[in-house]
């Protein structure tokens, strides 16, 4: 409990809150028309890491989980992407799914 009985806010640990932050201008990532080609009837799946200035804009886009044939585009369309104004610079994982028809 703080002062005067009232309680504080507990704190949020950085790897929630930047688990929580989404982009407020984003375009979605597109595969280069051979890989659906290849893919179809397929998820293709990955997981990139994004490191966000306290700015909001991305500074580094690295792929953790790679979408082979892809990961040039993805990272070019994260890039891009604009996230609202954070008190210091954070890393949070992107998880992108692209179910093939």
């Amino acid at each position: 409990m703080g002062q005067a009985g009232k309680s504080s806010p507990a704190a949020v640990p950085m790897h929630v809150l930047a688990g929580a932050i989404e982009p407020i201008l984003s375009d979605n990532p597109t595969l280069p028309a051979d890989l659906v080609a290849a893919a179809r009837g397929k998820v293709l799946e990955g997981t990139y890491k994004l490191c966000i200035a306290p700015n909001g804009s991305v500074k580094s886009v690295v792929p953790v989980v790679s979408i082979a044939g892809a990961d040039k585009a993805i990272i070019a369309t994260l890039s891009t992407w604009k996230f609202p104004a954070l008190p210091v610079a954070i890393c949070k994982l992107q998880k992108l799914s692209f179910e093939i028809p």
